[in-house]
C-alpha cells in the first residue's frame, strides 16, 4: 500500500509537471506570437510544410500573429499556376479562433496577380456537390488592382467587399469593382450544400461617348444571375441590361444629327456542366462601345442582335451587326462595318452556313466548317473583294 501511495504521488507529480510544461509552452507561444518577428517566422515554417510541388516565397514581412502586419511581396506557385501578392496589410483577431472563426477586420493589397498557363484539361469538369468549410470566415477585403494572365488577360481596379461564410452560405456584400470606364456594385450568395443555389446582383454605371453629344453619357448597367450549381442538371438564368441615363436633348438638335445612345439587353440560360452550356440566349444592342465595358476590346459603335437556340445535340446561332466606327485593329478599332452570319454547332463541329460582311473597305463571303480539339482544321470557301489588308 505504501508503494502504491508513492506511485500515485509520483504519477501526480509527473502529470503536474507535464501540465506546467504545456502551460509554459502555451504562454511562450502566446508571447512569441506578439513579437514583430512571429508573422515572418510563421510564413517560413509554412514554406517547409508545403508539398514538394509547391513553393512559397516572401519578402519584407513585418508584424505579429496577434495583431497582424504587412507583407511587401508574397508568391505561391504550383507548376504553371502562380499567385502573387504585393504590399499587403492584415489586421485580424486571433481570439475568434476559439469560436472556430477566422475574423479579419481589414485585408488590403496593392496588387493581386494570378498567372495560369496550365494546358487545357480535356477531362469534363465535374460539378461541385459541397463547398462547406471547417470554420466560419468573416473578411473585409480590398485590392487596388487584380490581374489575371492566362488564355485571356483580365484587369480589375478597386475591388472590395465583405466576404462571410456562416457554416451554411458563402456571401459577398457591398462589393465594388471598376472595369474599364464602368463602376459596379455587387452582392452574391451561394449555398454550401446541394442544390447550391446561387444569386448574384450587379448594378453600376458606364461612361460612353456619343458623337452627337459633347459630354460622356452615363449608362446604367444591371445584371442578375439566379440558379443552381450542384449536379449535371444545374442551370443559371442570366438577365443583363444597359440603359442610358440622358438629359433631354436640346431643341435645336434634329433627329438627323442625333445618334442613339448605348443600349443593350441579354437574356440567357446557361447549363454550366453540359457539353453545350448554352440552352438559349437572345441579345439586342445599339450604339455599343465594347472598349467602355472591357479594356482589351476595340472601340466600336455596334447595333444589331443575336439569337442562340438548341438544335439536335448542339445549337444554332444567327448574328447581325452594324458598326459605324469601324477602323484598323492598331487604332484600335474593329475593321467590320456590317456582319450577318448563321452558325451551327454540334459535338465540337462548327458550321458556317452563311457569312456576309463588309469590312476593311471591301466585301467578304464565306461558308464551311471548323472542328475543335487536337485535330482542329478548317474546311470551306471564302470570297473577298476590295479588302484593304
Amino acid at each position: 500500500m505504501k508503494a502504491l501511495g508513492i506511485g500515485i504521488k509520483l504519477l501526480g507529480s509527473v502529470v503536474g509537471l507535464l501540465l506546467a510544461l504545456v502551460l509554459a509552452l502555451v504562454c511562450a507561444l502566446w508571447l512569441w506570437s506578439g513579437t514583430t518577428q512571429s508573422l515572418q517566422g510563421t510564413l517560413e515554417q509554412l514554406t517547409r510544410w508545403l508539398p514538394a510541388d509547391q513553393t512559397l516565397q516572401s519578402q519584407g514581412v513585418t508584424g505579429s500573429l496577434q495583431r497582424g502586419g504587412s507583407i511587401a511581396w508574397l508568391r505561391w506557385q504550383r507548376g504553371e499556376l502562380s499567385v502573387e501578392l504585393r504590399e499587403a496589410t492584415l489586421t485580424w483577431s486571433p481570439r475568434a479562433l476559439l469560436d472556430r472563426q477566422v475574423h479579419i477586420a481589414d485585408l488590403h493589397a496593392k496588387l493581386l496577380r494570378i498567372e495560369d498557363h496550365r494546358p487545357k484539361d480535356p477531362t469534363p469538369t465535374q460539378p461541385p456537390t459541397d463547398l462547406h468549410l471547417p470554420i466560419k470566415i468573416d473578411v473585409a477585403l480590398a485590392v487596388d488592382t487584380v490581374e489575371y494572365v492566362g488564355a485571356t488577360t483580365v484587369q480589375l481596379q478597386g475591388l472590395s467587399g465583405h466576404y462571410v461564410f456562416d457554416s451554411e452560405t458563402h456571401s459577398i456584400h457591398e462589393g465594388l469593382v471598376r472595369i474599364s470606364s464602368g463602376k459596379y456594385r455587387f452582392d452574391a450568395t451561394l449555398q454550401a450544400s446541394a442544390p447550391m443555389a446561387l444569386a448574384v446582383q450587379v448594378d453600376g454605371t458606364v461612361q460612353a461617348t456619343v458623337p452627337s453629344r459633347r459630354a460622356p453619357v452615363q449608362v446604367a448597367a444591371r445584371a442578375t444571375v439566379n440558379g443552381t450549381l450542384a449536379g449535371r442538371d444545374a442551370a443559371l438564368d442570366i438577365d443583363a441590361q444597359l440603359d442610358p441615363q440622358l438629359a433631354p436633348a436640346p431643341k435645336h438638335q434634329t433627329t438627323a444629327n442625333a445618334q442613339a445612345p448605348p443600349r443593350a439587353s441579354v437574356r440567357a440560360r446557361i447549363l454550366p456542366w453540359q457539353t453545350q452550356p448554352i440552352a438559349h440566349a437572345n441579345a439586342q444592342w445599339q450604339g455599343l462601345d465594347l472598349a467602355s465595358l472591357w479594356p482589351q476590346a476595340p472601340q466600336t459603335r455596334l447595333s444589331g442582335n443575336a439569337a442562340v437556340t438548341p438544335q439536335a445535340a448542339g445549337w444554332a446561332a444567327a448574328v447581325m451587326l452594324d458598326n459605324t466606327q469601324s477602323g484598323p485593329w492598331d487604332h484600335p478599332r474593329l475593321p467590320i462595318e456590317h456582319l450577318q452570319t448563321k452558325l451551327l454547332y454540334d459535338g465540337g463541329q462548327w458550321r458556317v452556313q452563311s457569312l456576309q460582311a463588309t469590312a476593311a473597305g471591301g466585301r467578304l463571303q464565306a461558308q464551311g466548317q471548323f472542328s475543335t480539339g487536337a485535330s482542329a482544321q478548317w474546311q470551306g470557301s471564302a470570297t473577298a473583294q476590295g479588302i484593304h489588308p
